[in-house]
């Protein structure tokens, strides 16, 4: 009895843990300019040499790298040193950079319903910032990308499209939960903060 309540109980604890790390995050980057420059774009350039190499150590510093591109962009926009209108060429070219990324790679991978997938959530993606208009700031450092808020329906998407790359791309790593529920605290903590 006891060890069939602990894995959930345990799994439960841990997604709490990483829900209130998540929105303590998100509530730090959102109070300054500051902490956000340091949290997302001076940590992880210091605490990168210290990760231990891994089987995809080149999709992650991939991923890291153009991350850290559109956290300098929002960085440099919201700080007002760059134009409302570059940073939209910007955005237009991180989402083309990540998108053809994670399709090429899911290639590469012969994962083709992620493929698919990924596909259908990068048009949506293109439809929404195609169909919008110039990113806008707002008060207290907040950006609305490509001037309106992102439709409830790409959020399915992509939590369709998060769900099917944990549960499938990433089986190799089940039964532990820890990868799962990281993501999933970070996708909650996106919805809730209608900050996706």
């Amino acid at each position: 009895m006891k060890s069939a309540l602990y894995s959930p109980l345990s799994s439960s604890l841990f997604l709490t843990l990483c829900g209130v790390y998540g929105y303590g995050f998100y509530w730090l980057v959102q109070s300054s300019i500051w902490f956000a420059l340091m949290l997302t774009l001076v940590l992880p350039l210091l605490f990168w040499p210290l990760t231990q190499p891994v089987e995809n150590a080149g999709e992650i510093k991939r991923i890291l790298c153009l991350e850290t591109g559109f956290n300098l962009l929002c960085f440099l926009a919201v700080s007002q040193w760059l134009s409302l209108t570059d940073f939209d060429k910007g955005l237009m070219v991180f989402f083309v950079l990540q998108s053809v990324g994670f399709i090429l790679v899911q290639f590469k991978k012969k994962a083709y319903l992620s493929m698919l997938i990924s596909v259908v959530l990068a048009a949506t993606i293109a439809h929404w910032m195609c169909s919008g208009e110039q990113t806008s700031l707002l008060g207290e450092g907040k950006l609305l990308l490509v001037g309106k808020a992102i439709p409830w329906q790409l959020s399915v998407i992509y939590g369709v499209w998060l769900i099917q790359l944990l549960l499938v791309e990433y089986r190799a790593v089940l039964p532990k939960l820890t990868l799962i529920i990281g993501h999933l605290a970070s996708f909650l903590v996106a919805i809730g903060a209608d900050d996706f």
